[in-house]
């Protein structure tokens, strides 16, 4: 059984890096709300907590290895939530992640309650941990759901057992046999839970041999990202951008509002990496075709041809994009890290560049 260390106190600095991708996989848009600054003008000290939240978050998705179809997952050592039953470790289960409102969670128990057992784990992000779960939300999970709490006060810090499942932000869903053995993952599941419903069915309905691996995978740092897409034909600009030293690779959708202030925000920022020699890519997602361009500033446009789903078209697919604004740091066209977006409202002004702020940062230490 996996182990946790002592959690040790610290206060809570930030609200949850976007609260549309934490909570259902898709940045919906989100602001991180701050007390007023004592003078106009001053909001360093804000934006720095900000940028160091994302700047740590990237570095724990560069840690973060990926748990896939085939492998074992152990029994996790979680507190059961009060009034909610333990799971039963030799039975299959459906195993889900995320945070106590998990909407898309709730409603997949719903379609599959009685099929079999169904098992939440409750956490917050990193900077969340000290934080109690909200209770009403806990209560509109179904009874005969395993709930596993996290945040409850005096327990482990979970990041260790989180790490060792391979989990990095919300939106996981795993289908374990009785031996704990992965026969389906998912961890776009808020951004549609169908194949995790295909998949459960045709599990009871026809056992392991019947399941279909999920085609969509997590990327593992240092993955190469054309090898996840050869079986895409990428223009070769494209090709060329992605290959360089050092890329940026972004990610937005013509559904997220957020993404018209954040794209206006990048422009200073852009041209400074071009005339450093860095790549920069702007994937956008639902397009009637593969499409790449270069633009005035020196990027390049993406449209990523869709597919049969929203936010999942053919490169969101292909790199397993789970929320946008969202950006890709890469190394000779292999993954360093990720980091979603976050946006800062204060007295005195928005800020939507503070990705862009910690790109700078975490590029300044690849130099170093």
């Amino acid at each position: 059984m996996l182990t946790a260390s002592p959690r040790t106190s610290k206060p809570r600095l930030l609200l949850p890096l976007v609260a549309g991708a934490l909570l259902v996989g898709a940045a919906t848009g989100a602001y991180l709300l701050t007390r007023p600054p004592a003078q106009r003008g001053d909001d360093s000290k804000s934006i720095a907590i900000a940028t160091s939240q994302l700047a740590a978050d990237f570095e724990q998705s560069r840690q973060t290895v990926p748990r896939h179809e085939g492998q074992q997952l152990a029994r996790l050592n979680f507190p059961v939530s009060p009034g909610f039953k333990a799971p039963d470790w030799t039975r299959p289960m459906l195993l889900t992640f995320g945070t106590e409102f998990a909407p898309q969670v709730k409603a997949l128990h719903g379609v599959l309650k009685g099929r079999i057992q169904l098992v939440h784990v409750v956490y917050h992000p990193v900077n969340e941990f000290n934080t109690p779960a909200a209770d009403r939300q806990l209560q509109e999970f179904d009874r005969s759901v395993a709930l596993l709490d996290t945040t409850q006060p005096d327990t482990p810090d979970p990041q260790p057992l989180l790490d060792q499942a391979g989990i990095h932000r919300a939106g996981y869903a795993f289908l374990l046999d009785d031996q704990q053995k992965i026969l389906y993952s998912s961890n776009t599941i808020g951004l549609g839970t169908e194949d995790v419903v295909r998949a459960v069915n045709a599990y009871v309905q026809g056992g392991a041999g019947a399941v279909r691996p999920n085609p969509e995978q997590p990327l593992t740092p240092g993955e190469s990202l054309l090898g996840r897409a050869k079986s895409i034909n990428l223009p070769p600009m494209l090709v060329t951008e992605l290959k360089r030293p050092t890329s940026l690779l972004f990610f937005s959708s013509p559904s997220c509002d957020v993404c018209v202030p954040w794209k206006e925000a990048a422009a200073p920022y852009i041209r400074r990496w071009k005339a450093a020699g860095y790549g920069v890519m702007f994937v956008q997602a639902d397009q009637p075709k593969l499409q790449v361009e270069r633009a005035p500033d020196g990027s390049v446009n993406v449209q990523d041809a869709k597919t049969n789903a929203l936010e999942r078209s053919q490169l969101f697919r292909a790199w397993n994009v789970r929320t946008f604004p969202s950006l890709y740091l890469l190394d000779h066209g292999k993954l360093i890290g990720n980091t979603p977006f976050l946006a800062l409202k204060t007295k005195n002004a928005e800020y939507y560049d503070l990705q862009f702020r910690t790109a700078d940062q975490l590029l300044s230490k690849l130099k170093d």
